[in-house]
């Protein structure tokens, strides 16, 4: 699916909160320092849960890639940099009623149908903070949609100084999803409405039935603020005398002592 032939940027309205009411906000205000070539992703523990609470904050950025497209005038093909970290083991997404197989056709419908495209940007990958942020470092991402109940479970290898200093560099936005207190919205049309639809029908289950008002709500946080709340995930750099390292193994080493010691 190609929604640069259905969706324009007239067809999301963004808004924040202020002095208790709720008041228009331009596209910059939600997406700061954005550029058609950022690497966006979108986690989603379950399959069905960035498309419900993140679709149409997906297509808004999708749409300000077309829009780029667009302006430069002439026929273009390509697609945003844009990525789905499903939750589940490989063979099998996690969903809201249990697992279902990941087959190209359940994609294609579901996150495909997002102009998250070509397959090559689907990753399913252990529905962990930490395993989820391994994806993203690897992905080299500076845009994310992000679960605020996905937190450090403190089990298993961390990642190390490394890969949070990165990341810190890296990051320019996170949007927080499904909290309990948003502070941020991306209203869609009738017809990025009926784009998401689209997706929610092929969901598994009864998932597939799931009403959408058309508003998705996040909580807007920068890099640093978001790297902080998923500190446990990242091995501290310290190591003790005997050169064993405090807490769960690395999942990976640097050969840089600076960056296995400590952040620079």
């Amino acid at each position: 699916m190609h929604t640069s032939s259905l969706l324009s940027a007239g067809d999301f309205a963004c808004a924040r909160p202020l002095a208790g009411d709720t008041v228009a906000a331009d596209f910059a205000a939600m997406f700061h320092d954005h550029h058609e070539l950022d690497r966006v992703a979108i986690v989603s523990p379950r399959l069905e849960d960035g498309i419900l609470f993140a679709g149409i904050g997906l297509l808004a950025l999708t749409t300000a890639f077309y829009d780029v497209q667009r302006a430069r005038g002439g026929a273009f093909h390509d697609y945003p940099q844009h990525f789905a970290l499903i939750g589940g083991d490989g063979a099998r997404v996690a969903t809201r009623t249990g697992t279902a197989p990941a087959t190209e056709a359940l994609l294609r419908a579901s996150w495909g149908n997002l102009d998250v495209w070509p397959q090559t940007n689907w990753f399913v990958v252990a529905p962990t903070a930490t395993a989820m942020l391994e994806r993203v470092f690897a992905l080299q991402i500076n845009r994310l949609f992000w679960p605020e109940s996905l937190t450090p479970d403190g089990a298993g290898p961390r990642l190390p100084a490394l890969a949070r200093a990165l990341l810190r560099s890296r990051l320019k936005s996170v949007l927080l999803y499904d909290g309990a207190a948003p502070d941020a919205e991306i209203r869609g049309s009738a017809p990025a409405m009926a784009v998401v639809a689209r997706s929610i029908a092929a969901l598994p289950g009864d998932s597939a039935r799931t009403a959408h008002d058309g508003v998705d709500r996040f909580h807007l946080v920068g890099g640093a603020e978001f790297l902080a709340s998923v500190a446990a995930c990242f091995d501290d750099g310290i190591r003790r005398a005997t050169g064993s390292q405090r807490g769960p193994t690395p999942l990976w080493t640097t050969s840089d002592p600076s960056l296995q010691e400590g952040e620079p």
